[in-house]
């Protein structure tokens, strides 16, 4: 796994965060799986909040872009690469997060990737 990967892995599983649904972060400061990964990430990465939907949007800028990145559902694709997932495992991952599997669920499933593509 790289370094990224064990990141991910240990913060879903510190007990840190709230796990939430829908939203990267919600304004009740629950986060979903991806929204772990955002705020672990080493990017030059922000959290702004927007009160018309009750809840961040996580702002990141690249070198590699003209624009920055900003979702308050979805982590930006240079980070779901850097992390190792295919677009089809992001979808999936999604999918078990806002169904209500738990970070311990999602963080095996991940452990199950991470370590077959090695």
């Amino acid at each position: 796994m790289n370094k990224l990967q064990k990141k991910w892995i240990k913060a879903l599983r510190s007990g840190k965060y709230k796990q939430g649904r829908n939203y990267l972060r919600t304004n009740k400061n629950e986060f979903c799986c991806f929204g772990v990964l955002c705020d672990i990430s080493e990017d030059n990465a922000e959290w702004r909040f927007r009160p018309q939907h009750s809840a961040y949007s996580i702002v990141i800028e690249y070198p590699t872009q003209k624009l920055n990145f900003a979702s308050m559902s979805m982590p930006p694709l240079e980070l779901t690469k850097e992390v190792g997932l295919k677009p089809s495992e992001v979808n999936q991952i999604v999918k078990m997060n806002d169904s209500g599997a738990s970070f311990e669920g999602i963080s095996n499933k991940l452990m199950e990737w991470f370590n077959a593509a090695e």
